[in-house]
């Protein structure tokens, strides 16, 4: 698949996409060489296991101060912190945006009751799903504050159903699921604005959510996508895994390779023509960015070409052909194959969702 292709995606067994391929990324310390050979980093006693002493031990261990309303006395935060000043005198973490980005996650989980996975989603974790906008507004990260969020509320705060989102699109997300969103979206046109959101950033809304909610093939099949999954965000319905696989195919060497095999892919005449006419439609239809390289602007152009008239008319035709077993395997065939390159990963539903919906939602 072409480097300019943003996101790495990985299926799974329900097909799934998410970056599979990090770059290393370690948080410095602030001084080198700070605890004796064969020391480890101080950790709480194993009496301590209350989150809240734990999140404020995490603020000490990175030289943050925590929020002001958890500083009283009594508070589990402000006495892990005070422990772990003790255990981390003058031997912090450097803390970058994503340091803070995790632990406000951790102190929303904590507010919450909800679960989080404390392996996974760590800073490191953050910074591989940084993006330099938010997906669904489309706003620049320099110019708005992005909140690390989870997608699918049921699944909570676990990798694969994690994204950056502007304030705005937050505050949405927290209130609404993916049946809801979608009948939102549907139900407005041209200029409406809800919630904050127009009619545009609903639909994108409503597409981020059907990624990682498992939906009737009937009810996601069909519609535009005018979103790409953002990177290490699962998808869970092979139609849109589909979807995803035909609008990465940019243009560039080796794709009439790939094209190919997609169409050797398709279970009878029918589909190969329905494919064939969608490949062309899509390739005719696809605007150049303005400038070369610009891989934020070949990623909107490739969102805005699925909600194109004929493009979508062109799908409809090409999955109204194929059953959602049709749409996993041709999927999974592919990846196996080498359609997306070495950057597509498929997993089983099982890895794929592993540890999902162990706590509470973290919105």
């Amino acid at each position: 698949m072409s480097a300019t292709i943003l996101t790495r995606p990985t299926f799974n067994a329900r097909g799934s996409f998410a970056d599979t391929v990090p770059a290393v990324h370690r948080t410095p310390l602030r001084q080198a060489a700070v605890w004796p050979v064969g020391d480890r980093p101080p950790e709480p006693d194993a009496g301590h296991g209350d989150p809240g002493f734990r999140l404020g031990w995490e603020h000490a261990r990175h030289g943050v101060l925590p929020p002001t309303e958890h500083l009283l006395p009594m508070s589990p935060v402000r006495q892990g912190w005070e422990s772990g000043r003790r255990a981390f005198a003058g031997r912090t973490r450097v803390a970058d945006v994503a340091v803070h980005q995790w632990l406000h996650l951790n102190q929303r989980a904590w507010l919450d009751g909800a679960g989080i996975d404390a392996v996974q989603v760590a800073p490191a974790f953050l910074r591989r799903i940084a993006t330099g906008a938010c997906p669904v507004t489309r706003e620049d990260f320099g110019k708005v504050q992005p909140a690390p969020m989870a997608v699918w509320h049921e699944a909570g705060c676990v990798a694969g159903n994690l994204a950056l989102l502007s304030p705005r699109a937050a505050r949405v997300l927290a209130r609404v699921d993916a049946r809801s969103a979608i009948a939102q979206a549907d139900s407005m046109a041209g200029d409406d604005v809800h919630a904050g959101l127009t009619t545009r950033e609903w639909a994108r809304l409503a597409t981020l959510l059907s990624f990682v909610t498992p939906l009737p093939h009937g009810l996601v099949a069909g519609r535009a996508m005018p979103l790409l999954p953002p990177p290490r965000l699962r998808l869970l319905n092979p139609a849109q895994g589909l979807q995803c696989l035909i609008g990465l195919q940019a243009p560039g060497a080796g794709q009439a390779r790939r094209d190919g095999l997609l169409a050797a892919l398709m279970p009878h005449a029918e589909a190969r023509y329905a494919l064939a006419d969608l490949q062309s439609t899509m390739l005719a239809r696809r605007k150049a960015p303005a400038r070369a390289g610009d891989l934020r602007a070949q990623r909107e152009a490739i969102e805005d070409l699925w909600t194109d008239g004929l493009v979508h008319r062109r799908w409809q035709r090409l999955v109204s052909r194929l059953s959602e077993a049709d749409c996993e395997s041709i999927v999974r065939v592919a990846v196996a194959r080498g359609a997306a390159g070495d950057r597509v990963q498929w997993l089983p539903a099982t890895a794929a969702t592993d540890g999902w919906g162990s706590g509470a939602a973290c919105a």
